[in-house]
């Protein structure tokens, strides 16, 4: 299943495409998590960031290794 066509329109297997969308939008979810942090919501800030480390690593490891 990673291995066939992405969903995109080019020739990029799926799990490329799927990277792909989860880092373009990663920035924004870590202003997401900034803005929390400012308004002093910690807890919410803390869950959001253990969320995008978690989501990180999982990548990480299962596409380099």
């Amino acid at each position: 299943m990673l291995f066939n066509q992405g969903f995109l329109g080019t020739a990029a297997p799926f799990y490329i495409d799927f990277v792909t969308i989860y880092f373009a939008v990663f920035p924004l979810l870590m202003a997401f998590t900034i803005y929390l942090a400012v308004k002093r919501k910690y807890k919410e800030h803390f869950i959001s960031q253990a969320f995008l480390l978690a989501i990180s690593y999982y990548y990480y490891y299962y596409n380099c290794f």
